[in-house]
């Protein structure tokens, strides 16, 4: 069984919450520093682009993309990583 401890991050969502957003026409939710996008809306606004795995390419760099263009925007810091 693997566990883990999350305390400031919990804190942190239930501080922010998680709710519904828009990116430029592609619905999504905001969970703390993420997005979460549903497949079919991410295929529709980029046909063509393969978003079924998590391989380096562009479809990644993508996501990549619109994550920190969300956050900059939203003026969201994601806290430094600990790893």
């Amino acid at each position: 069984m693997i566990t883990t401890h999350l305390p400031d991050y919990v804190d942190y969502l239930y501080k922010d919450g998680v709710r519904p957003v828009n990116i430029g026409k592609i619905p999504a939710m905001k969970v703390g520093y993420f997005l979460v996008f549903k497949m079919a809306d991410l295929i529709q606004a980029h046909p063509g682009m393969e978003f079924g795995h998590r391989r380096s390419g562009p479809a990644l760099d993508l996501l990549g993309e619109i994550q920190m263009a969300y956050m900059k925007k939203e003026n969201i810091t994601a806290p430094p990583s600990t790893a």
